[in-house]
């Protein structure tokens, strides 16, 4: 019973996500993993109806950030696909592994033509909370145990007898793009198609504002991202059909606020 609660919890809050996909649900989130060269955080979202998006990156013992890779774990062609593109691994191009095994808790991708890796592989303990994952190929293997984080990060802040709880979230300023040369009507498609890229974020619960400017200057508009890190809001931005036609662009920063003052 307590399987079916949770399923429908997650169809309800993910509308877009499609019914293929629930199977996948529980790689939602933010996970991470310590090794000897620093944390691992994986983050993994809706990217539409039938496909999960994850942003991996490592924060060095040194306190640096390095992007690792981008998958999308996506239903087509009547299969599963688990497709990375690794930075500065296969000419930055992506490399597509298909579903061999699944049992819901855990899943297995494969691509034997690949020289390394070969397959790998996802299990979700439901009891501790955490992922198992490998990748394997020509004799070698390697393994990570992920746990999963709650973030965005947030503290307590006290001014005489009132405490704030203060959250972090990431400002997105639209600003002017270089490409304004689209017809009446072409700019009419765009817009529209950039209201439902706001429209689906806010019922993903990856924003929590969102308005235009007034007046004609350079920011148009203005996007506060509820997302687990800055790398994934910086991703949802680009993701907008205004911003992939040049129309705008975009600028991010990561903002603190009082929750339960401006936002929820």
């Amino acid at each position: 019973m307590k399987k079916i609660i949770i399923l429908c919890f997650i169809a309800i809050q993910n509308p877009l996500l499609a019914q293929k996909m629930l199977p996948f649900y529980w790689l939602i989130g933010h996970w991470a993993t310590e090794t000897s060269d620093g944390t691992i955080y994986e983050t993994w979202t809706v990217k539409d109806d039938k496909t999960l998006h994850a942003l991996s990156y490592m924060k060095t013992t040194k306190g640096d950030s390095i992007a690792l890779e981008e998958v999308d774990l996506a239903f087509k062609d009547e299969a599963f696909f688990y497709t990375v593109t690794a930075k500065n691994q296969n000419d930055n191009k992506p490399v597509a592994f298909k579903m061999m095994t699944s049992n819901g808790d855990s899943f297995t991708f494969e691509n034997p033509q690949h020289d390394y890796p070969q397959k790998i592989n996802y299990t979700f303990d439901r009891e501790k909370n955490h992922i198992s994952a490998s990748i394997e190929g020509n004799g070698k293997r390697k393994a990570w145990q992920f746990q999963k984080k709650s973030l965005p990060k947030t503290f307590e802040m006290s001014e005489k007898d009132t405490v704030y709880k203060m959250k972090e979230y990431y400002v997105c300023f639209l600003k002017r793009g270089l490409n304004r040369s689209h017809t009446k009507e072409e700019g009419a498609k765009i817009q529209e198609a950039h209201l439902a890229h706001i429209n689906k974020m806010y019922m993903l619960g990856l924003i929590s504002l969102v308005g235009p400017y007034g007046g004609d200057g350079e920011i148009r508009g203005m996007t506060v991202f509820n997302t687990p890190n800055i790398e994934a809001a910086i991703w949802w931005a680009n993701q907008d059909p205004a911003v992939k036609a040049g129309r705008l662009v975009v600028e991010v920063h990561p903002w603190w606020t009082a929750i339960g003052g401006i936002m929820k």
